[in-house]
């Protein structure tokens, strides 16, 4: 652990000599992010993943990618209603199968059941992955069941 926290320490630094730079900034915020996660200080990642958001508004595949990123670090926090705020917002602007996955998950953990099922009943119209619709299939079956 002490590793990653020298490791974060570095690249904070970095940070501050790179202010001009927003492209570079960005590739250390992720990698800032991803090192807390690494160590479970999501908190930490949420807040490096929210720079991460506030430079690429205009940049809707960073931006979607570090929405599931961010509400995956609640989902690790069991803050299961904030995880499912991000997902949501990622779900009415993209059809990306991963993230319904997740937000059925999350809404499984509160007994949504009737959401999960309907989530992912919609998400096997778009999924093309034999894989993805076999777990699909097993996840449905288990929520009914």
């Amino acid at each position: 652990m002490s590793n990653v926290l020298l490791e974060i320490k570095k690249l904070k630094q970095n940070i501050n000599t790179n202010n001009n730079n927003n492209d570079e900034n960005i590739e250390l915020f992720k990698r800032i992010a991803s090192n807390y996660e690494s160590i479970s200080q999501y908190n930490n990642a949420i807040k490096y993943h929210n720079k991460i958001l506030q430079n690429t508004i205009n940049n809707p595949s960073i931006y979607l990618l570090t929405m599931n990123n961010i509400g995956t670090c609640y989902y690790k926090l069991n803050d299961i209603n904030n995880s499912i705020k991000y997902f949501d917002i990622i779900i009415k602007n993209s059809n990306i199968p991963e993230v319904a996955i997740n937000l059925a998950v999350c809404y499984s953990i509160i007994k949504k059941y009737n959401k999960a099922i309907e989530l992912l009943l919609n998400t096997l119209l778009i999924v093309k992955n034999n894989k993805q619709i076999d777990s699909i299939n097993f996840s449905i079956a288990n929520y009914y069941y």
